[in-house]
């Protein structure tokens, strides 16, 4: 009978170990890849107010992405809200508070809960923050 030694078993685990570690830096240049890339077309979206910085939209895009944890749904998220910020003439600024919005969203069971909560918080329900509610509600309608 041929036994395997510990040298083989730790070969293996090793194996693994090196197999994952590589997997996930691929992992990690294909989700910085597609942060810097949605941070180019944020800067190239040309909104109304004063501009942020690359550093600026990277962070907020990358604070979307780590409640995310999903690269895709992140670059899905925040096409959405730089497309409504386009057809709303919204600021680079808003865009920011929004990603921050539906980050805490995604951490959120309940979306449109949230939502209310947040009209309910607002300093006097007036036409802007019912507009902001309209506006967060309808992100994601596909019969625009």
């Amino acid at each position: 009978m041929v036994t395997l030694g510990k040298s083989v078993g730790l070969t293996c685990i090793a194996d693994a170990f090196r197999k994952r570690v590589v997997e996930n830096a691929m992992d990690l240049d294909e989700t910085g890849r597609v942060i810097r890339q949605l941070a180019v077309e944020w800067a190239k979206a040309d909104l109304p107010g004063e501009l942020l910085t690359y550093a600026d939209y990277v962070r907020s895009i990358a604070g979307l992405h780590q409640a995310m944890a999903d690269v895709c749904r992140t670059q899905y998220i925040v096409t959405a809200v730089i497309e409504q910020a386009s057809d709303l003439g919204k600021s680079s600024a808003w865009v920011a508070r929004e990603l921050r919005f539906e980050a805490l969203a995604q951490s959120s069971s309940h979306r449109a809960v949230l939502l209310l909560l947040d009209l309910e918080d607002a300093s006097g329900v007036d036409d802007a923050a019912l507009d902001l509610y309209n506006e967060r509600m309808k992100r994601f309608d596909t019969d625009k």
